[in-house]
């Protein structure tokens, strides 16, 4: 009876120190866990800054936006002002030159709104370039949260491991103190 008892010992030591084994091996496992769910934070911070940058440029964009139709706007009621000029210069031969002068002061707004509505339309595109970048790289930061949630659930899988483990190796020590009290 002593020999079996003293073989179970020798069993229940061997697989405590198995336990104590791969609980060093979990622990190991759960510090590097950790540390990559730093970065992730991280990398969560940066996703929120990227998105708040995206908003203000749509912002900005729609702003933009809005003053390209007010210019188009202006254009159109320039053109019509323009169109007005030379019907009136052919009424009115005598007033031709006038009729000139104001034709080509108009002119010059037009070149200058339509310069003005060049430059804007080139800042849209720029923004849009831009905002399409942030979605690309927005794209490849929520990927990576991804990534860093299935490694957290993994890390919660194998810290409930690590629990269980834990408990059985109470367990086996409690039953192997119980077993060298028995014995003695």
């Amino acid at each position: 009876e002593v020999e079996k008892i003293q073989q179970q010992n020798a069993m229940l030591l061997q697989e405590n120190k198995n336990l104590k084994k791969n609980l060093a091996s979990i622990q190991e496992q759960n510090m590097h866990l950790q540390e990559e769910l730093v970065a992730a934070k991280a990398l969560q911070d940066k996703v929120n800054t990227l998105e708040n940058k995206c908003e203000k440029l749509e912002s900005q964009k729609k702003d933009l936006e809005k003053e390209k139709y007010a210019i188009k706007e202006d254009l159109m009621q320039i053109k019509e002002e323009k169109e007005s000029v030379l019907s009136e210069k052919e009424q009115m031969e005598n007033q031709r030159k006038t009729t000139l002068c104001q034709k080509e002061e108009v002119q010059l707004q037009v070149q200058i709104q339509k310069k003005e509505v060049d430059n804007l339309q080139k800042t849209i595109n720029d923004k849009a370039k831009h905002l399409k970048e942030l979605k690309g790289e927005n794209y490849q930061l929520n990927a990576a949260l991804f990534r860093q949630q299935m490694l957290n659930k993994i890390q919660e899988e194998r810290t409930l491991a690590l629990q269980i483990l834990k408990k059985q190796k109470d367990e086996l020590e409690q039953e192997n103190k119980k077993l060298w009290q028995e014995n003695e």
